[in-house]
């Protein structure tokens, strides 16, 4: 094992030895799995989150899910040429929209995309369950958007989200459920 060990050392360096050369993940990849998909799209879908080590069960689910995903490819060179984008519509629990837009560069050396994403018109005490079992209010009736854009370029991340609730309303919590501890 002591040859094998100087072999992998004399094609890889060694693992303490910072002139070995580092290979970036997607290279890896790419070399392993090129792959080329010009259009991928997911039709009428549901995606269902359900946490059952909480009581009441919080439930969130996206219904009604289309999916279209454009130009995935790991096989260009240079990775700024590499773009694809994708676009998701759904209806939320609570009879919310949500509409994605995004553009990636999947094989660019440092993280790279540009989303925008719109949640609106979520009836919050159909998620009551969520808002219980994660945030300890109960919520009796309003309304939730979010608008959120993120971009990641260079290495930086920037972006906002701007919440928006519309007559909200809390139901009286039980002692058991105060969020504040005396």
């Amino acid at each position: 094992t002591g040859e094998k060990v100087k072999k992998v050392e004399a094609e890889h360096g060694h693992p303490n030895d910072n002139s070995a050369e580092i290979r970036q993940w997607q290279d890896e990849f790419r070399k392993a799995f090129p792959m080329e998909i010009t259009r991928f799209e997911i039709k009428n879908s549901r995606i269902r989150f359900l946490d059952k080590t909480h009581q009441p069960n919080p439930e969130i689910v996206m219904d009604q899910l289309h999916l279209v995903a454009t130009e995935l490819s790991n096989r260009s060179r240079d990775a700024t040429e590499n773009k694809s984008t994708a676009t998701i519509d759904a209806v939320l629990t609570g009879q919310g929209k949500l509409h994605i837009d995004a553009t990636l560069m999947p094989v660019a050396p440092q993280p790279k995309f540009q989303v925008k994403m719109q949640v609106t018109d979520i009836h919050l005490h159909e998620m009551n369950n969520f808002m219980l079992a994660y945030l300890k209010v109960d919520v009796e009736q309003g309304e939730f958007d979010d608008y959120i854009e993120i971009n990641a370029d260079h290495g930086t991340y920037e972006g906002y989200t701007t919440p928006f609730l519309r007559d909200l309303k809390f139901t009286d919590a039980p002692s058991d459920k105060s969020v504040i501890k005396r």
